[in-house]
């Protein structure tokens, strides 16, 4: 199952700080259809970023605090509406191609500031360049711009896959831009067409990434019902198996293997319906309670002492995937929706079986508060791997809210039907990814209910599933 992990070089997992696409969303409709324009991955990212490559720091300060927001909640968001006191330091690295000897300038901008709630130094890098506007390294326990060999060599090696994905798209744009423009252009007159919309490999460009800020008025909004951003990191696999060291996740988890997503999805259900548990136990002898759980998100930032919270918390996890017959292997731990189905019955638990992944089948159970539980698997979309038929791995994840937002051009009166709706203003849900925090926020559907869950360089849209209406019966 897909784990993600959030550490000194975080473009290594391709966590984006910025991830509002509207640009690439909005479905166009002409006299009653689609107009499109088919286009290869290649010759899309050709022509899909402006001329004037380099962010302005406005967006780049946005990618910053989109990304501490996202890991760390939004105490911190708040914390950081304002960056008057951010040191700048813009640095480049040169992009060799075949077409351009040189190389054209990247720029990366490393900022530090301090966290006057936690009273840390924050460090950063962001890569400036909208070919690739990610945070690809981050620090909030000192400054990691001092002589640090073994930190340099990290923040090297980040940037240079940096480099590597923009040289990808850079070549698209020497061998391919202008006889992409050209088609396109002639596409436009042989058919007429006032709006575009493209075909990437068959496939709308119509990508549904995390955005904290919808556009649109606001028409209608189910909170999050999730209070939580757990993670398979520890602690929550405190109590998983160790893994040999062949199997090696990294940073974060402490030898053990990854909790699994299945599992954290499912506990963060459980945390919001607060089942009453009085079988499971600590391996200190602590009965398990709920207490503040349902609130309650640690993380391995700065290996935090162990609390009874966690204690209880990863004794859940442990209950979950033992009780359900997780398999922990090189890939994580591995268990389907279903089994943990079964097995929360115990605690009188209750999903509704597999639907496909759509607005329709969502509604009714976001509208009376339930959860529900997504799963897919993903296709690597960016950078040197983008196949666009890459399986990169499977997925679980909760969808526990959505709003409704009316386009500028709507006029029309309010529907209540969800396929009405969704002709009519555009529909986002709200994700937990179960990776704390990163990749959280509200995705866009599509105008017929579909969907798919852009996380930086993985798209989720192969054998996608919901399972509605998690509930206490």
């Amino acid at each position: 199952m897909k784990n993600y992990l959030k550490f000194l070089p975080v473009v290594l997992f391709i966590l984006s700080g910025c991830s509002d696409k509207m640009d690439e969303v909005d479905t166009v409709i002409d006299s009653g259809h689609k107009s499109y324009i088919s286009l290869s991955e290649q010759e899309y990212n050709s022509i899909a970023y402006p001329d004037k490559k380099d962010l302005s720091d406005e967006e780049v300060e946005s990618i910053a605090k989109s990304y501490i927001g996202s890991i760390k909640g939004s105490n911190t968001r708040s914390a950081l509406n304002s960056l008057s006191n951010v040191q700048k330091e813009k640095i480049s690295l040169s992009l060799t191609t075949k077409q351009h000897e040189k190389g054209e300038e990247i720029y990366f901008t490393k900022l530090k500031w301090v966290d006057h709630q936690a009273k840390k130094p924050i460090s950063m890098i962001v890569s400036s360049d909208c070919r690739f506007p990610y945070v690809i390294a981050f620090s909030e326990e000192g400054d990691f711009f001092s002589p640090n060999e073994t930190a340099d060599l990290m923040i090297k090696n980040a940037m240079n896959i940096a480099l590597q994905e923009i040289a990808v798209i850079k070549q698209c744009e020497d061998s391919l831009r202008e006889k992409t423009k050209a088609y396109v252009n002639m596409q436009i007159r042989k058919k007429g067409m006032k709006h575009v919309e493209y075909l990437v490999n068959n496939t709308p460009v119509i990508r549904s990434s995390a955005t904290d800020n919808p556009s649109g008025q606001l028409h209608k909004i189910v909170e999050p019902m999730l209070k939580t951003k757990w993670n398979q990191t520890s602690p929550y696999n405190l109590y998983v198996p160790k893994c040999p060291p062949e199997y090696d996740f990294g940073y974060g988890y402490d030898g053990r293997h990854p909790a699994g997503c299945t599992i954290i999805a499912w506990a963060q259900v459980l945390a919001y319906l607060q089942p009453n548990i009085n079988d499971i136990t600590t391996p200190e002898g602590q009965k398990f309670y709920w207490g503040n759980l349902g609130s309650y998100s640690p993380n391995f930032w700065g290996y935090h002492e162990l609390t009874e919270e966690d204690k209880r918390l990863a004794s859940l996890i442990k209950n979950l995937a033992d009780g359900s017959g997780t398999k922990f292997t090189s890939e994580g731990g591995s268990v389907s929706v279903d089994a943990v189905a079964n097995y929360v019955k115990k605690w009188n638990v209750h999903i509704d079986g597999k639907n496909s992944c759509t607005f329709q089948n969502m509604a009714n159970s976001l509208n009376s508060r339930r959860p529900v539980i997504c799963r897919g698997t993903a296709r690597a979309i960016r950078g040197t791997r983008a196949t666009g038929a890459f399986t990169n791995g499977s997925h679980a994840w909760v969808v526990d809210g959505y709003q409704i937002r009316v386009r500028p051009s709507n006029v029309a009166p309010s529907p209540k039907q969800p396929r009405r709706i969704l002709k009519r203003y555009n529909v986002y849900c709200h994700a937990n990814m179960g990776w704390g925090g990163s990749f959280d926020g509200w995705y866009l559907y599509r105008y017929d209910g579909s969907i798919d869950f852009d996380c930086g360089g993985d798209l989720y849209d192969i054998d996608l599933a919901c399972y509605p209406n998690a509930r206490l019966n």
